[in-house]
């Protein structure tokens, strides 16, 4: 196993004595379960909340509200399938690449407008059916094309400079559903 602290117990036998261990990780919804103790701060860390939630509540961004993503400590997702029947879980995928590696996979740079404004120096093209592949493979086998990109032009922030910023229809939508 070298020094993984992750492996599937199904294709690896377990040679040592089991131990429980708090996760101490941050990449788990530390500042939920401090807030709200374990149980409800996990509930809390699964659920979706407006983005704004996050970033304070400046005028500036309010027409942020409408998109939702899981609050974290650092950048970590992750999914837990369940057994339909009794809800217990089966499996916990977890990626921590950053949001530009699948903005970028999907159109060849990172996105405007929290990524990327600069000039393209290059020609990079991306790859929109890897993207719903990974994301099928790795989330749900379910994820449609349209769940992965904006379908209108409503998201608009300001900069700091006050310069209209947007999500723009056909981009990566990095808080999909």
């Amino acid at each position: 196993m070298g020094n993984s602290q992750f492996y599937n117990h199904i294709e690896t036998e377990e040679t040592s004595p089991v131990i429980d261990v708090d996760i101490v990780w941050l990449g788990y919804p530390r500042t939920f379960t401090v807030v709200y103790g374990e149980e409800e701060g996990l509930k809390q860390a699964d659920a979706l909340h407006p983005l704004t939630d996050f970033l304070g509540n400046d005028p500036v961004i309010a027409p942020l509200k409408a998109l939702s993503c899981r609050g974290q400590d650092e950048y970590c997702e992750w999914h837990v399938t369940r057994d339909p029947d009794t809800g217990k879980i089966r499996r916990v995928t977890f990626t921590c690449e950053a949001p530009e590696y699948w903005s970028t996979l999907a159109a060849g740079y990172p996105s405007n407008p929290f990524y990327y404004s600069g000039t393209h120096s290059v020609e990079a093209k991306g790859d929109p059916d890897k993207l719903l592949a990974l994301y099928r493979e790795f989330v749900n086998p379910e994820v449609q094309m349209e769940d992965l990109f904006f379908q209108d032009n409503r998201y608009a922030c300001p900069d700091a400079q006050g310069n209209p910023n947007r999500f723009l229809q056909g981009q990566y939508n990095p808080y999909n559903k």
